[in-house]
């Protein structure tokens, strides 16, 4: 159906790639935040507007995600310019600052469109406020990494 009303225009379906989700800043479950691997609470992603606690509704997480609220994320999820042209290397790596390990960056790729490597990740709310730049730990060597606002295009 999709591909038929899309005919006339020349679309049909599809989704993003990992550039064109990174440049508009859309969020991947299984790269992004992973129960497994990359725990994050919906605060910390960006999606806290989506979280109705007030519909009366019981279910799983509800108290947690109430104290979560009430709280504040302790975490935010940020984007990054990075200095230099790291290579992928299909995980995520750590992010520094001032040699103390503070989060992760889950992805980043070069971006011909935006002319840097972007990248996104979890680091402390309070440092994503306050701090300009943050060291990417690469296995080949480490990478300056400035926080820029999200979507990048």
């Amino acid at each position: 159906m999709v591909k038929a009303a899309g005919a006339e225009f020349g679309t049909g379906p599809g989704a993003p790639n990992h550039l064109e989700r990174m440049e508009h800043g859309l969020i991947s479950y299984g790269t992004d935040m992973r129960w497994q691997s990359h725990r994050a609470n919906p605060f910390e992603m960006g999606l806290g507007a989506l979280v109705d606690l007030d519909s009366g509704y019981d279910f799983v997480g509800r108290a947690a995600l109430t104290r979560i609220k009430a709280e504040g994320p302790k975490r935010l999820r940020c984007g990054f310019k990075i200095e230099g042209f790291p290579e992928p290397k299909g995980r995520s790596e750590r992010i520094e600052f001032n040699g103390e390990d503070i989060g992760y960056m889950t992805e980043y790729l070069y971006s011909e469109r935006i002319g840097s490597t972007i990248g996104v990740g979890l680091i402390p709310i309070n440092l994503s406020e306050n701090v300009e730049v943050f060291t990417l730990k690469h296995p080949d060597g480490d990478f300056a990494a400035r926080i820029a606002p999200m979507p990048f295009v």
